[in-house]
């Protein structure tokens, strides 16, 4: 006499789970009465087609997921340091970072491009080179003291 089971309990027979079963005897060509199928030919069927003889039951038995569930709470901690060095001003957010530099950069080229309207007259009117260099050097120092007024 033929013996037929359901996908779930071929799957307790075996110590898997039902869609484990359902999964690799689906399009096996394993016998089928309605929704059951043959007993021994899909247990033969299993044993000679699956290279995963035992399919995980609980997620404990899955080390991947331990990897990743430390490998989250690491990231959580490393996020929460991050929020307490943000408090204390040892950390800037990248946001605020790029909003102080485009000012900055913005604030610099304003003045380097005004230069030539500051020193135009003063230039033209000095004839020793040494009062023309320190007129740009007073100049090119003022600008880079900009950068000093600047802060996060």
């Amino acid at each position: 006499m033929t013996k037929w089971a359901s996908g779930s309990a071929i799957a307790k027979h075996r110590g898997q789970t039902p869609q484990w079963v359902n999964r690799k005897l689906k399009g096996s060509g394993v016998s089928k009465c309605g929704t059951k199928f043959h007993f021994e030919q899909a247990n033969a069927f299993l044993d000679t087609h699956t290279e995963l003889k035992k399919s995980p039951r609980f997620k404990k038995d899955i080390p991947e997921l331990r990897e990743s569930q430390i490998r989250k709470e690491y990231a959580l901690a490393r996020i929460k340091e991050i929020e307490a060095q943000q408090k204390e001003g040892s950390v800037v957010s990248v946001e605020d970072a790029k909003t102080l530099f485009f000012r900055l950069g913005r604030a610099i080229r304003d003045h380097v491009l005004s230069v030539e309207d500051r020193l135009a007259g003063p230039i033209a009117a000095e004839s020793d080179f040494r009062t023309v260099k320190a007129l740009i050097h007073h100049e090119m120092v003022g600008i880079l003291r900009i950068m000093e007024t600047f802060k996060l």
